[in-house]
């Protein structure tokens, strides 16, 4: 499922490889699964999403403090474009924001 490479730029202590990073742009209507355990980390969560959009994601360098783990429970298979709100939705639950670019998740502070 992962042809393209991408760019991920996201709470990783460790050097990541450009094979950690790869990609394959999903058709429309595909159906997509999201299993995560208990908890997901914001960067496992970006690498989820930018394995079938291809879209790069770049973090603020303020996000770390404020991104630990996510609760994200997707009991059934979704598009997409679902999914990608599935993200943004559990993004923005943490307080932060997801500015969306054509080729670019951005995610930052928030107003407050």
């Amino acid at each position: 499922m992962r042809i393209a490479l991408a760019v991920l730029l996201c709470l990783s202590a460790t050097t990541a490889s450009a094979d950690d990073y790869k990609c394959k742009e999903a058709d429309p209507g595909t159906k997509l699964t999201a299993t995560f355990g208990a908890t997901v980390s914001l960067h496992d969560l970006s690498v989820w999403i930018l394995g079938f959009t291809c879209k790069n994601v770049v973090c603020a360098p303020d996000v770390a403090k404020y991104a630990t783990k996510l609760t994200v429970i997707a009991p059934k298979p979704m598009t997409p474009k679902q999914a990608l709100q599935l993200f943004v939705d559990a993004v923005e639950a943490t307080g932060l924001v997801v500015q969306q670019k054509p080729d670019t998740l951005v995610i930052k502070l928030g107003p407050n």
